[in-house]
């Protein structure tokens, strides 16, 4: 589950004044396809550019969660573990690690509505990715942006609490 979501139940909602919403759009082009991710079962989910008040998107991963390596997040969804928690929603989960320093290492979780958007700005399409980011910290290290990473056969201790087996 999102961070935000997981403490409060509530989408996080960002301040008038946090240096964030500097670097937002109206919003008028989140519904616009910047990306299509291939899937394993075939055919290709969508990233939309999404905004701060529309909580999906590349604006949500890149400014609420730090990450702008979106070779991970193809990954992922391609080849990483598969969650089914509801119709139409999949969580892709994958660990890496740095592959100058294999001591650091993330667990990377991709959300995926392939349902009709509930939001008026992609109302009857295709959600897509919701969001991604590093599992157990708000924001994704700087290291996963900008070293190479190599995807780790065995999720690590931060998912004790996932039965394998509901994964596939």
């Amino acid at each position: 589950m999102d961070p935000d979501l997981s403490a409060t139940n509530q989408p996080y909602t960002y301040g008038s004044d946090d240096p964030v919403n500097e670097s937002d759009r109206t919003g008028d082009d989140a519904a616009t396809v910047v990306e299509q991710f291939p899937l394993r079962s075939g055919g290709t989910t969508p990233l939309r550019e999404g905004c701060s008040t529309c909580n999906f998107g590349l604006w949500k991963i890149n400014n609420k969660h730090n990450l702008y390596n979106l070779n991970i997040i193809a990954y992922t969804v391609l080849y990483g573990y598969r969650a089914n928690p509801s119709p139409g929603v999949y969580e892709y989960l994958q660990a890496f690690s740095n592959v100058y320093s294999s001591s650091l290492q993330i667990n990377l979780l991709v959300v995926s509505n392939q349902n009709a958007g509930f939001d008026p700005r992609i109302l009857g399409l295709e959600v897509g990715i919701v969001t991604a980011y590093c599992v157990g910290v708000t924001e994704c290290p700087m290291w996963v942006n900008v070293v190479g990473l190599r995807p780790i056969a065995t999720l690590t201790s931060v998912f004790s609490y996932v039965n394998e087996s509901d994964w596939d």
